[in-house]
């Protein structure tokens, strides 16, 4: 497993520290990434890569503004 953080723009809010950690699994590559609000409220966001294209696969549990981070997120991940 690897662990790294990247610091992403959110529009309208500023900058986020977020912590990405990547590891192989039977369902295929999977990335757990945590980020904390400006409330406190730590999100989860879990990614799998599919067709090299990483994707948000739990978006009901997210608010919008992670969500339409999803491009930022996969290029860090990718970056990596």
């Amino acid at each position: 497993m690897t662990t790294f953080y990247n610091e992403i723009a959110v529009p309208g809010q500023g900058d986020y520290i977020f912590s990405f950690s990547d590891s192989l699994s039977i369902a295929g590559k999977l990335c757990i990434v945590f980020v904390l609000d400006q409330k406190h409220k730590v999100y989860r966001i879990k990614m799998k890569q599919i067709d090299g294209v990483w994707n948000i696969v739990n978006a009901k549990e997210l608010p919008e503004w992670i969500l339409e981070l999803e491009t930022e997120l996969s290029k860090a991940i990718s970056d990596q």
